[in-house]
């Protein structure tokens, strides 16, 4: 049980390292298309947040800091 579990987890990370730049680029598309439709400011942010809440759940709190240095 605990093998699989494990297994999971690496198959999350994984997943969330392949996706978070699609979704980032995604959401900065949706921003600066914003200005021919109308609206587009609230999704793309949304989009955004969404990106680095799914990095927050995914990783320990240490492990996103240090992927992003201030």
């Amino acid at each position: 049980m605990d093998l699989i579990i494990i297994i999971i987890i690496i198959i999350i990370k994984t997943i969330t390292c392949i996706m978070f730049p699609f979704i980032m680029l995604f959401g900065t598309y949706t921003a600066l298309h914003s200005h021919v439709t109308p609206g587009g400011g609230f999704p793309a942010g949304a989009t955004i947040a969404t990106a680095f809440t799914l990095l927050v759940l995914t990783f320990r709190e240490s492990e996103v800091e240090d992927r992003f240095p201030r």
